[in-house]
Parts: structure tokens; sequence; C-alpha cells
């Protein structure tokens, strides 16, 4: 005989008998409505956080709940409905055939925000924006509602959103998000069009490879590879044409993972937004014609603002090590030369498979061998160079399975080899004893770690010794599982010879300052070789903790305009402008070096820039154009090309004009780096 699920069975998957009822709200008519304050934004601008909140709260309200007055008394029958108005009370007298349940509608998937973690709701704002393109119609529609598929009276359509994602994406260079799960949401219409029949079809996700002003619209070309990425996710399909406002919910975590890289944030690409486009489950093509879907966009219509769609993210905020430039300490990036996997009682090592350590599921015991050349950042004439800090950086992937996931975080250690080896004939036994056996370097793989991020391995102390004492022993590191006798998942890194696009090869970061010497004032000298073989020493202590050159925003954020094509065109959004701020001088000194030679330092508080397109509006034809904006600001040698105007941090507005007078005349100063 059949089994069912019972009505108090609590097993995950198992689900209690339901009643489902096709209802329609009775319309209750009452006296004129009371006048009350909304709270929602007047301008259309971005709600704020308390708006966000209750916008939420009345967007998951409308999907489970069915409306209904403060003051009515209803008396249905079966064929007939009166209302009647009261003041207080409700009552209602059911017949027979009646019933008062209420049916809930299907919910859209919530992410699930990790440990230490974050989750946040980011609503479509109409400071950014939404479009509708038709083939063979250049340009785009700036509509309340998203439309997608192709009508007998209409070519084809699709959608395209672009969600305000900077507080994510561009973050201090210390920090960086990572998105562990997300979820787009929209609410379909039930206002479908187009004469044919409905067909079932289902609505794809594909990140925008250009921005809306330079979508290619012609006949053909809507949906093509020149529009559009890969594909990221795809919404439930809809087999029946809608009948009501329905939240549905498409997995966002691949789609913004593009924009958000779990890595690094310099392998962010740019957010054009994303491409809704139907495709029919029966596999006719794009270009048959049916009724189209209809979603909810941003509106101030403030009966539907719970309707908008938005992007529920969960996601954590992970520290980035990064070298003490306030102390002139810069980042050198070290390619990685050669990587080998050794297996245990296997006579050879393996090349271009994926790097891991510890005992597998099957029992097998894995370690890795991996060698930088450090000769092109510390060199030869180690005696001169400082080196503080440095780390190996690992791209992991994933576990080597989803049995046997080990519970907490897997440990493991770096350590020196000290012997050669070869990484087309090196094995396990030529390793096997050849290392140092205090470990030189640890690093944790969580428990809950992402696919694609960075695991950094600090082998400071190793890369100080290199610089004080000469580059000797560099015979590459050995990294080991604390633990090989566990059989379980395994994680699985990027090796040197991994093409994939979005994998990271292994890389070396040494924090490195080359140092100065100071006489004052310069001693006559006889002689072109030292007097001394000391090592020389830094001049000056860096005062306080804060960065002496960062970046600044200017506040409030509006539209600019430029000159283009001698055409004076106003951007379409406000645009975010940032300019370099000095907190304290920058290096600015002359010194002599061990064989009496005049070393002049001039540092300035410069902009390393980053190029951008923007859509601005030239006299009625909007143009996507690309701009250059600051990335980041350090202090960088200065001349007379790259001076600029800078806010004095005695000034509390004015923008001023700074020269550097021990550098002489470095005249004339140019325009002001702003964007």
């Amino acid at each position: 005989v059949p089994l069912f699920v019972d009505n108090e069975d609590a097993t995950s998957g198992h689900h209690k008998p339901t009643l489902h009822i096709c209802k329609k709200t009775q319309q209750v008519t009452t006296s004129p409505p009371v006048k009350t304050t909304s709270t929602q934004p007047t301008t259309g601008g971005k709600p704020t956080a308390t708006t966000v909140k209750q916008w939420y709260q009345r967007r998951v309200r409308a999907s489970t709940t069915t409306p209904s007055t403060t003051s009515s008394t209803t008396t249905p029958s079966t064929t007939s409905s009166t209302t009647t108005p009261s003041t207080t009370s409700s009552t209602t007298t059911p017949t027979t055939s009646s019933s008062t349940s209420t049916t809930q509608a299907p919910q859209p998937k919530k992410c699930t925000k990790p440990v230490n973690g974050s989750r946040d709701v980011v609503p479509l704002s109409s400071l950014i924006k939404s479009a509708v393109f038709t083939e063979g119609y250049s340009g785009y529609e700036n509509l309340d509602e998203l439309i997608i598929g192709r009508t007998s009276t209409n070519p084809l359509r699709l959608s395209g959103l672009v969600f305000d994602l900077a507080e994510y994406s561009s973050r201090p260079l210390v920090e960086q998000v990572v998105v562990y799960e997300s979820y787009l949401v929209l609410t379909v219409k039930p206002e479908s069009e187009g004469t044919d029949e409905w067909k079932a079809q289902v609505t794809e996700l594909y990140p925008l490879d250009r921005s809306f002003g330079n979508v290619i619209t012609s006949t053909g070309q809507l949906t093509s590879e020149q529009n559009l990425g890969d594909k990221t996710g795809e919404f439930d399909p809809l087999n029946k044409e809608p009948t009501y406002d329905r939240g549905m919910s498409a997995d966002f975590t691949e789609t913004i993972r593009e924009w958000i890289s779990p890595y690094d944030s310099s392998d962010n690409k740019v957010n054009y937004g994303v491409a809704l486009v139907n495709k029919y489950t029966d596999g006719s093509s794009e270009g048959t014609s049916a009724k189209d879907i209809r979603y909810y966009s941003f509106t101030n219509d403030s009966d539907v603002t719970e309707f908008i769609p938005y992007i529920d993210i969960c996601y954590k905020i992970v520290d980035v090590p990064v070298c003490n430039e306030t102390a002139d300490f810069y980042e050198k990036t070290v390619e990685v030369t050669a990587t080998t996997l050794l297996v245990h009682n296997d006579d050879k090592g393996y090349n271009n498979e994926s790097l891991t350590i510890g005992k597998d599921v099957d029992g097998n015991v894995y370690r890795t061998v991996i060698n930088f050349d450090v000769s092109s950042v510390i060199g030869s004439n180690f005696k001169y160079v400082e080196v503080n800090d440095g780390w190996i950086k690992l791209n992991y992937l994933k576990p080597s399975s989803t049995d046997n996931i080990r519970n907490g975080t897997f440990s493991f250690s770096v350590y020196k080899i000290t012997t050669e080896w070869n990484e087309d004939t090196v094995s396990w036994d030529d390793i096997k004893t050849n290392y140092n056996s205090q470990p030189i370097g640890e690093a944790v793989v969580s428990e809950d770690q992402v696919g694609g991020t960075a695991i950094w391995i600090n082998i400071a102390d190793t890369l100080i010794d290199w610089a004080e004492n000469g580059v000797t022993d560099n015979y590459g590191f050995v990294l080991i599982a604390d633990d090989e006798s566990t059989a379980g998942s395994v994680p699985l890194f990027v090796d040197n010879e991994d093409a994939t696009s979005g994998h990271h090869k292994p890389t070396l970061h040494i924090c490195k300052k080359t140092q100065q010497v100071t006489t004052s004032p310069p001693v006559k000298t006889t002689s072109t070789q030292p007097t001394t073989g000391g090592k020389p020493t830094a001049t000056t202590v860096p005062p306080g903790s804060l960065p002496k050159c960062s970046t600044q925003t200017v506040i409030p954020t509006e539209k600019i305009t430029i000159v283009h094509n001698d055409t004076i065109c106003v951007s379409v959004e406000p645009i975010v402008i940032k300019y370099c701020y000095e907190y304290a001088a920058c290096e600015r000194s002359q010194t002599r070096d061990d064989h009496g030679n005049i070393i002049t330092t001039c540092k300035c508080c410069l902009p390393t820039m980053r190029t951008e397109t923007e859509s601005f509006d030239c006299f009625g034809v909007i143009q996507d154009i690309e701009i250059q904006k600051i990335q980041y600001c350090s202090c960088t040698e200065c001349d007379e090309g790259n001076l600029y105007e800078y806010v004095n941090k005695r000034s509390t507005s004015d923008l001023e004009r700074r020269s550097v007078d021990s550098a002489g005349d470095l005249s004339p100063l140019k325009s002001n780096r702003l964007l």
C-alpha cells in the first residue's frame, strides 16, 4: 500500500498534507481613505536602510497574505456578494459552500548567512537603471516593466538590469567581499501580451558584456555573444500563463561573482548588468511567436514598490594582506616557476594536475612542491634591499570530494626544501626527508571555504633572511597537511600550468623597500668605494599610523560634463569622483649611497588610473564613452608631467596648488585629476 506524510512528520524534505483553494478576494467599499505619510522616497533615489527594511517586509507580506480592510461586514452567498462598511469590526457569515482558508503564494528563495557573515537585500534603484531592448530598433527603453520574448505583433525583446554593487566591489585594499550565496528576485506580472497561445518558457540570466548604450540590436544579434557572456543562471519555468503577481527567484551567485571576484578585487569585471532572455522549454527557437513574459521593474508607484527587483546577497568580509606603503614598502609579485604534485608510494610526480595535500577518501596521500625565482626582486645586492613581509598566494578551487567533508578547518604547513629538484622527474622519495623540520608558514582552509578564493601563507621570516643574508638556499617549498593519517576530502588548488579563465596560478608577494642613506651635510669623499660594509639604514620614521596618501570622494555625487569629439556631453547618471589627499608629506630628500653619489628623492601623492565606460547624453545622442577614473593613490616619484592639485590637509574646503620646494622648479602645475 502507498505511504504518505502525516501532519506530525518533521523530517526534512517531507511535506504535510495541504489544501489548495483558488479564491478571488472580495472587494470592499469604504469611506474616503485617510491621508497618510508615505515612507517611500519622493525623488526616486535609492531607499535608505530603514526604508529598504520596510520595503522588504511589505514585499514578504504581499506574497503571503490576502489584502483586507480593517472595517467591513461581509455576507457571501453562492452567487453574489454584498459588503456593508463598518467602523470598528469585521463580521463574516459563511455559507455551507464557502471557506475562509487563504492560499500562500510560492516564496522566493533566501540565501543563508554564513557564520560571521552578513546578509543584505539590494533593491533596484532609479539611480542605476533597467532597460528593454527590441530587435531591429536601436537604443533601449526605460520602462516600469521588464519584457522578454517575441509576439506576433512585436519583435524579439530582452531586458537588462544593473544593480549598484559598489559597496561590495570597491572595498579598501585591506578588505575583500566573498559572496557565499545570492538570489535575484523578480515579480512576474499577470499581464502577458500577444495574440498567440502561451508557450511554456524559462527566463535565463546572462551577464552583459557591454553597456546599455552599446548593446547591438540588429536582427539576429540581440542575444548573440557580442552582447552576452556565458549563461550564469535561470528562473523556474513558467509552464502556464501567469494569473497573479508571483515572486520568483534565480540563483545569482555565479553572476554576481563576475563583478565581485572571490579571488581578488583586481579580477572584478565591469558591471554592465545582467540580461533576461527567454527560452521555450519545448526547444522552439527564440524567433517563435508566443505571449511574452513581463516582470515589474523600478517604479515610484507606491502601490507596487514592494514588487521592484532585488538581490538577496550573503557574504563575508575577509582581511587581505597588504604591504605597509606608509613606511614605503611596496608589493612585488613573483610568478611561480614550477609546481609538482607528489603521491606517497608513487615513483613519479604529476604536472598539469590540481595541487593538493593530505589523505583523500581513497587513502592516497599527497604533498605539493613549489618554487619561485626571487632574484628579480631581492637580487644579488641583498644588502641594499629591505624586506619586512611576504606571502604565498594560492587559488583554492574546491574540495576533492563531496563525501566525507571534514568538520572544522583543514590545516597545512610550508617547509623549505634543502635539495635541488626538477618538476619533470621529482618524486615523493626525492623530497621525503629533504626539507627543514620546522615550518616557515601555516595556513588553513575553512569548512565553508568558497571555491575561487585566495589562501595566503605568510613566509615573512624566510624572505627577510634572504634579503639580509643572500639567497643561497632557495630550493623551493613543500606543502604538507598537518594530519596525513585521517582520510577525507582534501582541498584542490590551481597549478602552474592551468590556463582556465578565472583560475590563478600560485604567486609570491614580497614587501620590499630599497634603502636610502642620508648624510647632513654631505661628507666630502675621495674614493668611489664605500668606507664601511654596513647595511644602509632608513633616514626617517613615518609619522603616525595614517597613510600618507589616500583617496577621498567628492560629495555630493553629481552628473559630470565632458567634451567628446568637440561636443559637450553630460553623464546620464551621477558619477563618483575621487581625488588624492595627502595626509602627511610624501618623501622628499637628498641622500648619498655607499659610493658617495647623491640620490634625490621626490615623491608626490599621485593617482593610479583605470579606464571605465559611462553613458553620456551628447545633445540627445546617448553614447558610451571611456573616461579615466582614480583607482587608488600612493606616494610616487613626481616630475613635471604628473604634478597635480590636491586638498591641503590644513584647508577645509579649497583645492590648493602645491609644488615641491626641494625639487627645484617643477612648474607648470598640471590640471586637477579629479576622476
